[in-house]
């Protein structure tokens, strides 16, 4: 049984997202990146699919695009080369800094929301935040930023 969850409010949401615009090629790879980080430890786990779907509502929203019409990543990729190709496809198209901040915030939160880090989550958010030319630095600050938003 568990006791503790990530509950991402709706206010955190807000702030997430405030001021952000995407285009539809950025709001497929935010929500692309979401489904590779709830599935890269091949572990269905509620509390992750449900944080993939309301972010991945959020990040549609600001393009005008239909969750539906994001097509999954499959097969999900079971090795490190496989997945920095999908990295590599998904970060080229995500233009501006914003929409990159956007896609590691989704993904951390989509990680963390089952309390739980497995290796291939860890390596995942690393190799993540280098295909978007995150140093440890920004890696950090972001961290950080991403516990003061959904702390309440």
């Amino acid at each position: 049984m568990r006791y503790l969850r990530v509950v991402i409010s709706d206010a955190a949401i807000d702030k997430i997202f405030a001021g952000a615009t995407l285009s539809s090629d950025e709001a497929t790879a935010i929500a692309q990146l979401g489904d590779l980080a709830a599935g890269v430890d091949l572990d269905h786990d509620d509390d992750e699919d449900t944080a993939y779907d309301t972010l991945k509502e959020h990040a549609c929203a600001l393009a005008n695009l239909d969750p539906a019409t994001v097509p999954a990543v499959s097969p999900l990729p079971i090795d490190a080369e496989e997945r920095d190709a999908w990295l590599t496809k998904l970060c080229a198209k995500l233009t501006s800094d914003r929409a990159r901040t956007l896609a590691y915030t989704v993904s951390y939160l989509i990680v963390v929301a089952d309390l739980e880090l497995a290796p291939s989550e860890s390596e995942l958010l690393a190799d993540l935040a280098d295909a978007l030319g995150f140093d440890d630095d920004r890696v950090r600050d972001l961290g950080s930023d991403i516990v003061d938003v959904i702390t309440p």
